[in-house]
């Protein structure tokens, strides 16, 4: 109780003092065409670039303020217009769309001569996922970017600013996901299901980037319901209807399925608790009693969920506020993440070592000499009865993957998430029909 005393007391004395200890919730990027636009650091929304092995990819910035609601309508068009161009004038393009959702302290700015969040999923990720697509052979897939932005810290006082902006963040980030960031998502979404054959769409979140997602994917209220979770009540519902399993489809057409709204979901060090995931897995498995030729059941993951063991924000920070201020009515008593909880773990800690499939191979750099770790699958700890695939990925990684919780889109994660993405089953048809057309 004296240390919440003393928080709140701090809290108030910097409240006083706006200009220097609380973070403005502002606009930081302009779109190219909106020319009355003022950027902090002349920011632009749409970024195009060349990796220095000649691969493309491209970046657009949709923001959000504290009410849910766009700073700039532009913003949000110029992206479904990117979606739209990444098929081609013919439409038979194939295109990788990642759409990234940052936690907490970070925003879309960006500071000269500062490499951090923005720049990380730019330099690392998008480019890392231009350059190995291209290296599969034939015309190589459209890379297209969504950074979707809004503002991550409320306090900057060292050391109480994650504390104290917990629960300001907390309710925003649930309140983004069930509003402004769940259009954009479904918006996304829609322009994708024009032509879902043509994509692979991935959708990632870290810290309460996570919650973001995760309310705006897989949660209902009286605002919304998620269209994941949407997804799995459809599938569910048609096989009750049906009172049998789903007839047996080609490998292609279920591969194919044009109504899977993503092919992966990424939760990085997730400032959320187990509680929708948990619901998550239940659900899946009733699905695939029910149905288990549907193609959710053969996901390989379409959820993945994981975080550092260094990650003291989530594993200790989270617990004991949660424990202070519950969310009795979407947590219930769940306290902790879920790649924090050692029971819903499907694989084990990286290992030394590239093991054989199935395992997921990546490169780690503990010293100046890269090295190779495997992740494994946890013996007898399966979701599906049966089944090679599982539909959610669950582990931790030590602090050579990840140091600590906002090291995200280092080299190692970004190897480690994009080992994932090739192994996914549209993406290899995607690239192998690619392949095929090549001259």
């Amino acid at each position: 109780m004296r240390i919440i005393l003393a928080l709140a007391l701090t809290f108030g004395a910097a409240a006083s003092l706006q200009a220097e200890f609380l973070v403005s919730d502002q606009e930081y990027r302009c779109p190219p065409s909106d020319h009355a636009c003022k950027s902090p650091h002349n920011l632009s929304s749409f970024e195009e670039h060349q990796t220095a092995r000649g691969n493309t990819f491209t970046i657009n910035f949709v923001e959000y303020n504290d009410k849910g609601q766009l700073w700039n309508p532009v913003e949000l068009r110029d992206a479904l217009d990117q979606v739209r161009a990444a098929r081609g004038a013919d439409g038979k393009q194939a295109a990788l769309v990642v759409v990234y959702i940052h936690g907490l302290q970070k925003n879309a700015d960006e500071q000269p001569g500062l490499c951090q969040d923005v720049c990380r999923f730019r330099d690392k990720l998008m480019t890392r996922l231009a350059d190995t697509q291209a290296e599969t052979g034939g015309k190589p897939l459209k890379v297209v970017g969504i950074y979707l932005a809004w503002r991550g810290l409320t306090f900057t006082v060292e050391p109480f600013k994650h504390v104290v902006s917990f629960w300001p963040r907390l309710g925003v980030a649930r309140h983004m996901g069930q509003t402004g960031m769940y259009q954009a998502l479904t918006q996304i979404e829609r322009v994708v299901g024009e032509k879902r054959q043509n994509y692979v769409l991935v959708l990632a979140g870290h810290s309460f980037g996570a919650r973001v997602l995760e309310n705006a994917t897989d949660t209902n209220d009286r605002y919304h319901t998620g269209f994941m979770l949407a997804y799995r009540h459809q599938v569910k519902d048609l096989a009750l209807k049906q009172q049998m399993p789903f007839v047996t489809q080609s490998e292609e057409t279920r591969v194919l399925n044009t109504t899977l709204p993503a092919d992966l979901v990424i939760y990085i060090n997730a400032a959320t608790t187990s509680a929708v995931t948990r619901r998550t897995i239940g659900d899946i498995q009733d699905t695939c009693r029910k149905a288990p030729n549907a193609s959710i059941c053969g996901a390989d993951p379409l959820y993945l969920a994981v975080t550092s063991h260094a990650d003291m924000a989530t594993g200790i920070i989270m617990p004991i506020a949660n424990f202070v201020s519950p969310a009795l009515t979407s947590d219930g008593l769940h306290l902790i993440s879920a790649a924090n909880t050692s029971r819903l773990r499907t694989h084990q800690d990286p290992s030394p070592g590239c093991h054989p499939a199935p395992s997921i191979c990546f490169t780690v750099s503990p010293g100046e000499t890269p090295a190779t770790e495997s992740i494994d699958r946890i013996d007898g700890k399966t979701q599906l009865s049966g089944r090679i695939n599982e539909p959610f990925w669950i582990f931790n990684v030590n602090k050579i993957v990840m140091k600590d919780h906002g090291d995200v889109w280092n080299d190692a994660v970004t190897d480690l998430v994009t080992h994932v993405i090739m192994r996914n089953q549209r993406f290899q048809l995607l690239s192998a029909q690619a392949a095929q057309s090549a001259p």
